[in-house]
């Protein structure tokens, strides 16, 4: 095979030994040049465009390899699976004598990071929960974003965020140029709802009467049972779980103020705080003589109350009496109950009469 344009000749003699020449040149024509353009290395999984270095419109290109899709202008793309990756693109002129050159090339793959995420448990809402990213490649680095975000919020393995609600963060892991990007999902436990009532309240407005112990109960929601209770103050007497009896309260200037702190099964705390306003007792008192006469009977009003009982059994604001010793014990329109200083009518002896003259 001619390297190179070639004149070739032959030499013919005859039976009577006479000879000729015969001349002929053979044009030798340049198969097509082509290299295909490609990094040596890529990583598993990516898509890899494959160009040719001195495309010439006037030839044809043929790719063959795995995973690999001809495009236009001589270009292909590849998918690259692990391991080595060898693609072949033949070219051929368009001359009488379709002339062919082909070009390999192999790319080897990289790996890509495998994430495993770790601490990602459910905490008490409000509190921080500490995430973290491993890498199965040594020396990788980290990008942390909520998902679908612009801000990098860490470029450490681990972030902390305070959980207020279930929000949704992406971790992408790279090395050598090979990245894998993972999304995690924050959760969180309620905190116990608690509410306060007085149950010995009688109109409901948490204000109870002077010199009374306030019947207390805790109840929460919204946590997991099981759940326990803790009342703070001093003015606390007794408690037992979600119940706290108050000492008895005489300060009707300022409000006591109560706490119950509630931890459910969980751990995850909350608290309930009531005021409670101390009302004074009824000023109840007795309106009337204090003497009358031997026999006689005098009308006693009592005033400060909305209802009243007399000790001598009478169930109204006015009773008529004699002589002797009366309290009556008023109760206003919170059920307050007082009771008035004794009120005492003496008797008075009447005057004895005589009489002088002649009968």
């Amino acid at each position: 095979h001619p390297l190179s344009a070639t004149t070739y000749f032959v030499v013919g003699t005859d039976a009577n030994r006479c000879q000729d020449t015969a001349w002929h040149t053979v044009d030798v024509q340049a198969l097509p040049v082509v290299a295909i353009n490609a990094a040596d290395k890529a990583c598993e999984d990516s898509i890899v465009k494959l160009t040719i270095a001195n495309y010439n419109a006037n030839y044809t290109y043929t790719w063959t390899g795995n995973n690999v899709t001809a495009g236009n202008n001589g270009e292909a793309t590849a998918t690259i699976v692990n391991g080595n990756n060898t693609f072949k693109v033949e070219c051929q002129d368009n001359t009488a004598l379709q002339c062919k050159g082909e070009a390999v090339k192999t790319i080897t793959s990289k790996p890509n990071p495998v994430i495993t995420i770790t601490g990602n448990t459910p905490v008490c809402k409000d509190d921080y929960v500490r995430i973290t990213a491993s890498s199965s490649l040594p020396s990788s680095t980290y990008s942390w974003k909520k998902k679908n975000g612009a801000n990098v919020l860490s470029v450490l393995s681990s972030i902390n965020p305070e959980v207020k609600a279930v929000e949704d963060y992406t971790v992408t892991v790279t090395k050598d140029g090979c990245s894998a990007s993972q999304d995690v999902t924050t959760s969180y436990h309620p905190l116990p709802d608690v509410t306060i009532d007085i149950t010995n309240d009688p109109k409901d407005d948490g204000i109870i009467c002077y010199n009374t112990a306030a019947q207390l109960k805790a109840t929460a929601a919204n946590g997991t049972n099981p759940y326990t209770y803790a009342w703070t103050s001093n003015y606390i007497a007794s408690s037992l779980n979600e119940s706290a009896t108050t000492k008895l309260l005489t300060n009707t200037s300022n409000a006591y103020d109560f706490i119950v702190n509630v931890t459910d099964n969980n751990g995850c705390k909350g608290n309930g705080t009531i005021s409670v306003s101390v009302k004074p007792l009824p000023n109840v008192q007795i309106n009337g003589n204090k003497d009358v006469c031997d026999g006689e009977t005098t009308q006693l009003t009592a005033s400060g109350a909305y209802t009243y009982l007399w000790n001598t059994g009478d169930r109204t604001d006015k009773i008529t009496v004699g002589a002797g010793a009366y309290t009556v014990t008023g109760t206003d329109d919170y059920g307050c109950v007082n009771t008035s200083i004794v009120h005492d009518i003496t008797a008075k002896n009447k005057p004895t009469l005589y009489f002088s003259g002649k009968t």
